[in-house]
């Protein structure tokens, strides 16, 4: 039988945090591979829960955070070049390298090793990996997907080491690739795969996708560019698959990582909510993409509330009218304020409203992120600040390669962290100055929600 090994490689990055963090890509290879009758194993370098990772200081065991989050173990690392700049702490998140080099080395040598990737600025952390992976077993062919090797595909063919790279969905890309290495079984029904959660270590939640792609285009998006078309999975097949999942692992958490969770909601997501509150009363539902708030309407927001629905994460992003309709327009002002109003009157408190604000987009000035927490905080929100990241292929990232041509040719620059001269000559002040904002307006929406109470 076939043996493939699957590496999801550590984060090198100024910050990480596991919010209900799984490699789905890399466990659908996975299920496809099993399914055409290869021998899999995952090595997962953010196994925050692996048995040798590394405690947190004073601690005895990793530190879980409420509903399965938590913080990965880190190390510092010298901030690359393109970063030296930015005033912040370049760590390297997840299993120590010696860890990572005993599991390498106690594994049976594999027919082909794959490798994902997720942020684009990321990939010094999947370079590590496949060069940690090609010492320990020279010879391997090496396969790399995910989103840096589909959004960057011609830097990760130069420079990542991989024998291949695959570029979009990869199950079917990689059984082929398998098939020229390896004897394969018959043909597999893609459409009929669950993840393969039996190779991941110790959960304590688990992610799943109840759809593929996202009908709209919002400017700053690589939903449309990581999945063409927009597909939603059988309900019955979601119910099933979240139930024997949670069963199997032993979770209660569950966070749904569609890019477009309420499109169609009355045949789709509220189905799926009613079943598993029939048959799992016990589980509770995150979103940390956010949700799509015009299609929050008072029957969906009582479903998600009696459903356990615990993380709200409404997708608002500007309060300027004109950058709303530049960007695709997905909700107004004056929509924001009824759909937290909604939820409030469903059960849901002001804590439990989190709101999506981006912060850096390109030309945007200090005075409209200064409204734009002004209005979430009066609209009764809590604001929750999202970094702007530039995304190869979408019109933001056009905008701010007119701002800062470098990013065409450097991935690094796409941090988070280091693209903010987009609100003014000071290209971190302004940023921490709204930091602190919203945190302050968060607290004051906490003593007046704690004094209603």
């Amino acid at each position: 039988m076939p043996y493939a090994l699957l590496i999801n490689p550590p984060i090198h990055d100024f910050a990480a945090f596991d919010l209900w963090m799984k490699p789905l890509g890399l466990l659908y290879a996975g299920a496809a591979l099993e399914a055409a009758g290869w021998r899999v194993e995952l090595l997962d370098c953010l196994d925050r829960l692996h048995p040798s990772c590394p405690a947190p200081a004073g601690k005895t065991q990793p530190r879980l955070q409420r509903f399965g989050c938590g913080a990965f173990p880190t190390q510092t690392l010298p901030a690359p070049e393109p970063l030296h700049d930015v005033p912040r702490t370049y760590r390297r998140f997840g299993l120590p390298p010696e860890i990572v080099r005993q599991e390498l080395a106690r594994r049976t040598r594999p027919d082909l090793i794959a490798v994902t990737s997720m942020m684009t600025y990321w990939y010094p952390g999947v370079f590590e990996a496949v060069a940690l992976a090609r010492d320990a077993l020279p010879g391997i062919p090496i396969v790399l997907g995910g989103v840096y090797a589909t959004l960057c595909t011609d830097h990760a063919e130069a420079a990542s080491g991989a024998d291949y790279v695959v570029a979009g969905a990869g199950e079917e890309k990689l059984l082929a690739l398998a098939g020229q290495i390896a004897a394969a079984g018959s043909e597999v029904d893609l459409s009929s795969l669950r993840p393969a959660y039996h190779l991941m270590g110790r959960l304590t939640s688990i992610s799943v996708l109840t759809s593929r792609g996202c009908p709209f285009g919002c400017t700053y998006c690589a939903s449309r560019l990581l999945c063409k078309g927009f597909t939603q999975r059988d309900v019955d097949q979601v119910v099933n698959e979240i139930d024997a999942l949670t069963d199997r692992c032993g979770v209660r958490e569950v966070a749904f990582y569609d890019d477009a969770l309420l499109v169609d909601a009355r045949s789709h997501i509220v189905p799926i909510l009613r079943a598993l509150r029939r048959r799992r009363p016990e589980l509770r539902f995150h979103t940390p993409n956010g949700l799509h708030a015009r299609m929050v309407d008072e029957e969906l927001a009582r479903e998600l509330r009696q459903s356990r629905f615990t993380t709200i994460r409404l997708s608002f992003e500007t309060a300027s009218e004109q950058r709303q309709i530049d960007s695709n327009r997905k909700i107004t002002n004056n929509e924001l304020r009824q759909v937290i109003r909604t939820l409030l009157a469903a059960g849901y408190t002001h804590r439990e409203i989190e709101v999506y604000v981006l912060m850096g987009l390109p030309g945007q000035e200090i005075e409209e992120l200064d409204e734009t927490l002004r209005f979430v905080h009066d609209a009764g929100g809590w604001i929750k600040i999202a970094q702007f990241s530039p995304i190869p292929g979408t019109e933001e990232f056009e905008r701010a390669r007119r701002l800062n041509p470098a990013i065409t040719h450097e991935p690094l620059l796409h941090n988070n962290s280091i693209f903010s001269a987009a609100c003014g000559p000071d290209r971190f002040a302004p940023f921490q100055r709204m930091k602190r904002l919203a945190n302050t307006l968060n607290a004051a929406l906490a003593r007046g929600q704690d004094e209603e109470s």
